[in-house]
């Protein structure tokens, strides 16, 4: 998955510019990157390998009214120049997001054509300049280009001989139009060019975007001319500035507070009685399932717990790329769950696909509007938590489980008369709580180790899943989340004293349990922490408890902020995680 930024303008602008908003969009992929801006009538390239601050050293101090920038996560060939973005054959040069599943297919049809690359991003550069000089028509030779190549794909594309202007296409990857008073730009997010606009154009898959000084034309499928709706942003500039936070993440996990009463304010400001005018009634289904990746799964098998419990409707939660492929066959009183922070997670939009063909009732929850998934589900349901930009994801993961909560009080709760109040006084408690914590003592176990594990039961373990992922992900050290009562079917054998054990015990009826399990890995030397909201609990860290069904929002916290600060001390990179990127648009 990459990042793309172009522009098109009556004036000259800055290449830093660019460079700027391309920085934004590094949570997308930073193993290279590069820019093709027109100056003095002549296209130039420039590349790099790494982050955005290596391009910006070789870039001129130069000005350019049309240019497209890249920012890449490897998925065909290894970081290099060669496979670096943008590509560049004959008359056309293009930025590309996403993956062509035919791409061997195309070559061949090259014949004897030079590449220098490993990339299908490449060959699509090649094949179009193909296309292009069989008709002579910009448009034409895009359409065409469409109907050729199988895959996913965001492209922004200038063609040798319309230096001027940029054309664009999407299908399953985001590509969003930014209109200014002398400029247009297209970015893969919106916090790419949310300081220079908030108006926006969400280009519709198969539509050919051609931006030309500061007008923009969209062409249909029968490409002709088509009219478009310019719409207000939600993503808003503070949203992209750290605002004093050492991170990104940091600043994320203190924003928790504020996206938990934003949302209430949304879905039921007064009393839990208007979550009837916004919400579903998911009671009315004899089965759900919830689809995810990731911490989208996580948020799921919390959500899979607290319904199974409070509603009693059989749940399955699924990994979406398992799911995809699963000979599962769904009945037609089912409702299925798609839960992804960009709306536009292939797997997960794939799920979903699969289960409109089978007539099933779909619901989205997703944090950004006009996002593939949001547009796609039959219930699309918004979470409100804005953009986030750390890789490793924090306020928008309990944005998910705090949706999934509401859905549960919409559901069968709402006579509870306290729950309301209990629900608005969440954002206090964990504001209290994450600016109270000393996390020194367990950072200092932890910076040298290299492997740690999570053991909880029932929801705790699901909590656990969330809290391995987080520190493994931003630090680097081994982690493993154990559902407590297996150790001894397997995995107790890692067990010694170099290990680093979290129990985390917020579910009453099976804590006992739970705490022999601590006490059988403390028997094999292994240093231990008790992590609990429980009264009755002597716990290495305490957690604020607040109703059972809410706990999963207040606990999380601590182990957001524990990754954080281990990965800072080992000297690790907080937002941008190797290996990693924020929305995975690509199987």
């Amino acid at each position: 998955m990459c990042g793309i930024i172009g522009l098109t303008s009556k004036a000259n602008v800055s290449l830093a510019v660019l460079s700027t908003g391309l920085k934004q969009l590094e949570y997308r992929g930073y193993d290279s990157c590069g820019i093709a801006y027109v100056d003095d009538n002549q296209l130039n390239i420039r590349k790099s390998l790494g982050k955005i601050i290596e391009l910006e050293k070789q870039l001129p101090m130069t000005v350019t009214n049309c240019a497209i920038a890249h920012t890449r996560w490897a998925t065909h060939g290894m970081p290099s120049l060669a496979n670096a973005h943008p590509h560049h054959h004959g008359m056309v040069t293009l930025v590309h997001n996403g993956i062509i599943e035919n791409s061997s297919k195309l070559k061949e049809e090259l014949g004897n054509e030079q590449l220098y690359g490993q990339t299908d991003s490449e060959i699509i550069c090649a094949y179009l300049d193909m296309l292009y000089a069989r008709c002579h028509d910009h448009l034409q030779a895009l359409w065409h280009l469409e109907q050729m190549i199988k895959g996913s794909y965001a492209l922004a594309v200038i063609f040798g001989d319309a230096l001027d202007g940029i054309y664009c296409v999407r299908k399953d990857n985001p590509l969003i139009l930014g209109v200014a008073e002398d400029s247009i730009y297209l970015a893969s997010d919106v916090s790419a060019f949310i300081e220079h606009t908030d108006q926006v154009v969400y280009l519709e898959q198969g539509e050919i975007a051609l931006l030309h000084e500061d007008q923009l034309s969209i062409y249909d499928k029968n490409l002709q001319l088509s009219d478009y709706v310019i719409e207000r942003s939600l993503v808003n500039k503070e949203d992209v500035r750290c605002q004093g936070f050492k991170t990104f993440m940091l600043k994320e996990i203190y924003e928790q507070p504020t996206v938990i009463a934003r949302m209430l304010d949304m879905f039921c400001p007064d009393d839990l009685q208007q979550l009837k005018d916004n919400l579903l009634d998911i009671s009315k289904y004899d089965q759900i399932v919830i689809v995810g990746c990731g911490s989208a799964y996580h948020a799921g098998l919390v959500g899979q717990i607290l319904i199974e419990n409070n509603l009693e409707i059989p749940v399955r939660t699924y990994l979406a790329s398992e799911f995809r492929y699963a000979n599962i066959n769904l009945r037609s009183d089912t409702l299925a769950i798609f839960i992804s922070q960009s709306g536009e997670t292939a797997d997960t939009l794939a799920a979903l696909r699969k289960c409109k063909i089978m007539n099933i009732d779909t619901l989205a929850i997703v944090n950004v509007i006009g996002s593939s998934l949001y547009n796609e589900a039959k219930y699309p349901l918004l979470t409100l938590a804005n953009k986030e930009i750390s890789v490793a994801t924090t306020k928008a993961y309990s944005a998910q489980v705090l949706m999934l909560m509401l859905l549960i009080i919409r559901s069968g709760l709402m006579d509870d008369p306290t729950l309301h109040q209990k629900l608005l006084a969440l954002p206090k408690v964990i504001t209290n709580f994450i600016s109270s914590l000393d996390l020194q003592p367990l950072v200092a176990e932890l910076k040298d180790k290299e492997h740690a594990y999570f053991i909880g039961r029932q929801i705790d373990h699901a909590i656990c899943l969330e809290a391995a992922l987080k520190l493994k992900e931003i630090s680097y050290i081994h982690c493993e989340a154990y559902a407590a009562g297996e150790l001894k079917h397997g995995s107790i054998a890692l067990i010694n004293e170099n290990s680093v054990v979290f129990a985390n015990i917020d579910e009453q009826v099976v804590a006992d349990k739970t705490l022999s399990n601590l006490a059988e890995v403390a028997a094999r030397k292994a240093k231990v922490f008790c992590i609990s909201s429980l009264e009755d609990v002597a716990a290495d860290i305490k957690i604020p408890r607040v109703k059972a069904l809410l706990q999963p929002l207040v606990t999380i916290t601590f182990y957001q902020l524990l990754a954080h600060e281990v990965a800072l001390i080992r000297g690790c990179n907080v937002d941008q995680p190797r290996n990693l990127a924020k929305s995975v648009t690509v199987e």
